[in-house]
């Protein structure tokens, strides 16, 4: 809002207090992440569930998702310049994450939904005798 009112400085002001917010909750959300990745990996149960795969990679994606915004953001707030050979692929991957959270939300809704119609299906050789 103090940006779009043309008041630069509170809203520099709010964007350098905003750093000891971000850059803490960010690392706890990291350390979450790992551990939870460390529990799919050593145990065998998910490394066989396609549930459990889907949300490792949900997991994955949103990490790198949050990794490419806050180092967006540090970059706008240390006001750093540099050539749009740098920008691009950062910007590239922040946008294709953001679009593949979707997709993945999508696969694991497709994939409850067939966990559960499919063990309703009766087989062909099935009688009603």
């Amino acid at each position: 809002v103090a940006y779009e009112q043309q008041d630069y400085y509170h809203s520099v002001q709010w964007l350098e207090e905003s750093v000891c917010v971000v850059i803490p909750f960010f690392c706890v959300f990291l350390c979450c992440i790992v551990i939870m990745l460390r529990i799919f990996a050593t145990n065998r149960h998910f490394l066989d569930n396609s549930r459990y795969i889907l949300f490792a990679y949900m997991l994955i994606n949103d990490t790198l998702q949050l990794l490419s915004s806050v180092i967006l953001f540090l970059l706008v707030i240390g006001l750093v310049t540099f050539p749009t050979v740098y920008c691009v692929p950062l910007l590239l991957l922040s946008t294709s994450t953001f679009m593949n959270t979707t997709l993945i939300l999508a696969t694991m809704s497709l994939e409850r939904y067939v966990a559960i119609i499919y063990p309703l299906q009766c087989p062909a050789a099935w009688r009603s005798d």
